[in-house]
């Protein structure tokens, strides 16, 4: 826990600083061969047409399920990243839900939504050229932030927004209520991931 000094009529005391509600994000390398991934995202792109929710242009699959003959192991492994982060947070044990494919090509982003009916969800990133957009999350106080504060210097506590650069083979998974987008893919390589949501297990 921060702590920091403050000085009173000369005399010195220890405050501490509580990170009370916190918005808390899995972050994790994974190293697995994303070259063969990359090559089953773009064969299922051809067989399947796709559909339009929070990309604007690119691909995004519709949802595929375990068991999965390709994705299976991966999404095991996700699942077991989920439930010790579920573990840690405080919350009920997690299984996978559903996952899908995103490739966004030059220009192409991900608006800004969150993921209802499920607890945890995340992301795997299959490829990431330079500059191909990062992932932005929303603080879920920010209007009121945005109303009373002047932001002085942005921090965690203190910022509306914030953003994470990514990289190949990294996993993000974060609570489903918590707003998030993608930036425009500035690159003229594709940037591809793969998303997921994680519910309660049993539930349903």
């Amino acid at each position: 826990m921060r702590q920091h000094q403050v000085i009173i009529k000369r005399k010195s005391i220890v405050a501490r600083v509580v990170d009370l509600f916190t918005s808390p994000i899995h972050v994790e390398e994974m190293l697995l061969d994303v070259n063969s991934i990359r090559e089953e995202c773009y064969r299922r792109e051809k067989n399947d047409s796709g559909r339009m929710i929070s990309n604007m242009g690119g691909y995004q699959s519709e949802d595929y399920f375990l068991p999965d003959e390709f994705f299976g192991d991966l999404m095991l492994r996700i699942e077991t990243a989920g439930n010790a982060f579920a573990d840690y947070i405080g919350i009920g044990p997690v299984q996978m839900a559903n996952f899908w494919i995103n490739i966004n090509r030059k220009g192409n982003c991900n608006q800004r939504h969150q993921h209802p009916r499920c607890q945890l969800s995340g992301v795997y990133y299959v490829k990431v050229p330079p500059n191909s957009g990062a992932i932005k999350f929303y603080n879920p106080t920010e209007q009121f932030m945005t109303r009373e504060w002047f932001i002085k210097e942005p921090t965690l506590y203190s910022s509306e927004a914030w953003s994470f650069e990514t990289n190949e083979n990294e996993l993000f998974i974060f609570p489903a209520w918590l707003d998030h987008m993608v930036k425009p893919n500035f690159s003229d390589e594709d940037r591809i991931s793969i998303s997921f949501n994680l519910r309660y297990a049993g539930f349903g």
